[in-house]
């Protein structure tokens, strides 16, 4: 089997430099984080039965945003690979393809959702009162989906040219924004009305609205390097079509992922009542301040990765690979370690119920056992996105995770419930492995270095195209 071929980077020189590109990212990414902390934390203070509510609903959302995670992820890696190529002319082109096609998606999504919210949570099979709840939250989660989208076409433009000073700057404000209005907004404090769950939701929604305005300005003015040319709108159909080519399969595989956390894993925790879900909501809040890092990272070396291939140096992407692994897994074992060591007042700080805080620890430790198997998935999978290897990644990804997660975990669910949640954890944690293991063993073997995203070299000279 081939092996990783030799750069001469320089392992310190090059992982202080993708640190220091990351940096905004991780800040921003815990940022995103506290976001949901602040949610679930003031939420939580409205009782069980609305933290309860909260997580179905934001996670039906997240599937929802999931295809454009993945989707627009391929706007990031093209525009490094077009920098890489010396193709710059062409990378505003993908910036506004990206932007046209995420206001589609989410107006799109917006107008089908509405109308299906009450059906979906009803088929979950959440309590009567709880499906109100859930139905309520998620319609207002609904209107923050076109901004949001939109803002996630831009992000990946801005980790694609690495100026991610931008994306801090403008995801603190999002943040603030979030962090000022969800407390007087759920309780009515000053001249806010008192609105409950509801207040959390439109929250997430002014907040978004803000981010996004701010990138936005941000992408047409002069922070953007003018030879990239974003200052005004363009209409092009060649970048359109690239980003259909790689992001179609590429957001098949985040749907599937978030599908499969999301709903699936979901609704196994649920069956085992509304104490062992709120638990599970306190170790998900945690777990972002875990992952989120990681992915901002990751982000940042798909970037430097894809700049290396669109140069001709696949030797230099491999070095990446290989310095992120041995950073992640190192990351997330620690903080791990510290989950599960500080669990008793970390769930506290949510819940003083005693079936919750105790359950809350087999949470913490199953989550730290997962994170770390899902860094190097992360890893692999960004690798190969990097170099345009996404449709066979998005085949195994649905395999793997129907087969394994769903399958296995509903065997253990069902067959062997003295195992309680830790049977679905099982199953989720073999299925991250093993998928993670199969991306490991298809970048090893080397034929994502001959891939060529564009279709043909040529695409990636300047086309003299009309620009509307």
């Amino acid at each position: 089997m081939p092996t990783e071929t030799t750069s001469t980077l320089v392992p310190r020189e090059e992982v202080l430099t993708l640190l220091r590109v990351a940096t905004p990212l991780i800040i921003m990414f815990l940022g995103i984080s506290s976001m949901q902390f602040v949610d679930a934390y003031v939420v939580s203070m409205l009782g069980v039965e609305e933290l309860a509510a909260i997580l179905p609903a934001e996670r039906v959302w997240f599937v929802i945003l999931s295809f454009s995670w993945g989707f627009f992820a391929v706007v990031t890696v093209s525009v490094a690979q077009l920098i890489g190529s010396d193709s710059d002319s062409q990378v505003g082109t993908y910036g506004w393809a990206a932007v046209w096609l995420a206001i589609l998606y989410g107006v799109l999504i917006t107008c089908i959702g509405w109308p299906l919210a009450r059906p979906l949570f009803t088929w979950l099979g959440a309590e009567p009162d709880i499906v109100d709840r859930e139905v309520d939250f998620f319609q207002i989660l609904l209107l923050a989906t076109l901004p949001h989208v939109t803002q996630v076409a831009l992000s990946n433009f801005f980790n694609g040219i690495q100026q991610t000073k931008i994306l801090l700057y403008t995801s603190l404000l999002g943040s603030l924004t979030n962090a000022v209005l969800t407390y007087p907004l759920v309780f009515g404090v000053w001249f806010f009305p008192e609105l409950g769950l509801k207040g959390a939701g439109w929250s997430t929604v002014i907040a978004n609205i803000v981010q996004f305005v701010a990138l936005f300005l941000a992408f047409r003015s002069r922070l953007v390097p003018e030879r990239f040319a974003t200052s005004k709108p363009t209409w092009r159909i060649r970048p359109i079509l690239v980003l259909l080519r790689l992001g179609l399969p590429s957001g098949a595989s985040g749907v599937i992922a978030t599908f499969m956390d999301n709903i699936v894993f979901v609704a196994m925790i649920t069956s085992f009542g509304q104490a062992t879900m709120a638990s599970y909501v306190i170790a998900d809040s945690f777990s972002y301040f875990v992952h989120m890092p990681v992915t901002a990272v990751s982000i940042i070396m798909a970037s430097t990765m894809g700049k290396s291939i669109g140069e001709g140096a696949p030797e230099d992407a491999a070095f990446y690979s290989r310095i992120c692994r041995r950073l992640f897994l190192g990351y997330t074992v620690l903080c791990g370690l510290v989950l599960i060591l500080f669990s008793d007042p970390l769930a506290r700080l949510f819940s003083s119920e005693p079936d919750v805080v105790s359950t809350s620890f087999v949470m913490f430790v199953c989550a730290a056992v997962y994170y770390c198997f899902d860094s190097l998935r992360l890893v692999f999978m960004d690798g190969l996105r990097a170099a345009g290897d996404v449709t066979v990644p998005a085949v195994a990804h649905f395999v793997f995770g129907v087969g394994i997660l769903g399958g296995l975990g509903w065997i253990f669910l069902r067959e062997y419930s003295e195992l309680g949640v830790l049977g679905p954890w099982a199953a989720r944690i073999l299925f991250i492995a093993a998928f993670g293991g199969f991306l490991g063993l298809r970048w090893f073997r080397g034929a994502w270095k001959s891939i060529d995203m564009f279709g043909d070299k040529e695409s990636r000279e300047p086309r003299k195209e009309e620009v509307l």
